[in-house]
């Protein structure tokens, strides 16, 4: 399969690699459900023990399925319907959607992402609440949609803890200056605060199996656990404690206590006073990452699933210019890029 791409359009949206996201998706349901039987006890309220078991009964493919979702959620699906339908679900391993979505999506990053994140979650709530009182195949099918749409905001969820993802205005970034903020915050970490005072480093894409990475990891797989549990308990009990959701939006980044440093200060954000002490809100709304002009390659890999259910590497490499308007902060980004499949067949354009 090959695809060629021009595109012109912000730049890169993805936070986590996909494995990261479906090992943190995987483990964190797995948590959550065993926190539920945990819980449970002889004298719970009728129906309570069934309802469990329906979300946690087979609990390893129920993790192995939710860390899927998760990974698909945002990077190849736009909301969770994507993933529940025939078409959507062709489109998840089409070269040309993967490609649109991966190349510019500012929901992955500050402030949109938690924002996203807890806008799926209510949903979620909602549905949980519904199946609780539903039986027979409407009470499953709506648990379903329940955890599905749990999975898809937990996407937003790990993006949320990204280190590149944070202390700058995606949106209002010109593309090359995005880029090169987001790889390098990345692999350098960042020291962030929330807002009940709790401090670590958290790092980006490719970097959680790190040393250096695992307070961060294991910070956000609580999180993610937390968040899973309240969906899932909200089901069994059925009742929401709105203590657990804000017990989760409390838990994620808010400040960042390393906020500028000479790399920042000299090459992104030259407006900005150099301090190492400086401590600023991770949803920095007026502070666009510029550069005038900047070449660049990217490279990505993903798997995919065919028509006849194998699973087959779909790679591509994009190369070309990101550059920003002198005067409004129009951010741009010119690409031209090939898209190769192993099946071969099929093909397309994009002119965006």
């Amino acid at each position: 399969m090959i695809a060629l791409l021009l595109v012109a359009l912000c730049g890169p949206a993805r936070a986590y690699d996909q494995d990261e996201h479906e090992e943190v998706g995987r483990i964190s349901y797995a948590a959550a459900c065993a926190r539920l039987e945990a819980s449970a006890s002889p004298w719970d309220p009728p129906g309570q023990a069934e309802r469990r078991a329906l979300v946690c009964g087979h609990v390893d493919t129920q993790a192995d399925l939710f860390g899927q979702m998760a990974a698909l959620a945002g990077d190849h699906a736009r909301a969770p319907d994507e993933l529940r339908t025939a078409e959507g679900r062709r489109r998840l391993n089409s070269l040309q959607h993967f490609l649109w979505l991966a190349l510019g999506n500012d929901t992955h990053f500050f402030p949109e992402a938690p924002r996203v994140w807890a806008r799926w979650h209510q949903v979620a709530l909602d549905e949980a609440l519904q199946a609780a009182t539903a039986e027979g195949l409407e009470q499953v099918a709506t648990i379903d949609d329940a955890v599905l749409v749990t999975a898809f905001g937990a996407h937003f969820l790990h993006d949320s803890h990204a280190s590149g993802h944070m202390g700058f205005d995606r949106a209002s970034s010109s593309a090359g200056a995005s880029h090169t903020f987001h790889d390098y915050w990345n692999r350098k970490g960042r020291t962030v605060r929330d807002r009940r005072g709790a401090q670590w480093v958290t790092y980006g894409d490719g970097q959680l199996d790190r040393d250096v990475a695992a307070a961060g990891r294991a910070r956000m797989i609580e999180t993610a656990t937390l968040a899973i549990e309240d969906v899932l308990r909200t089901f069994v009990e059925g009742r929401v404690d709105p203590r657990r959701q804000v017990e989760v939006w409390e838990r994620l980044p808010y400040e960042l206590v390393d906020a500028s440093t000479f790399f920042v200060q000299g090459v992104l954000l030259p407006s900005v006073q150099a301090s190492r002490d400086a401590i600023e809100p991770v949803d920095a709304f007026r502070r666009p990452a510029r550069v005038s002009l900047a070449f660049e390659t990217w490279f990505t890999t993903n798997r995919v699933v065919t028509d006849t259910d194998r699973i087959e590497p779909l790679s591509g490499m994009l190369v070309g210019a990101g550059f920003a308007f002198p005067i409004e902060s129009v951010p741009m980004r010119a690409y031209a890029g090939v898209g190769v499949g192993r099946s071969g067949g099929g093909g397309g354009a994009l002119v965006g």
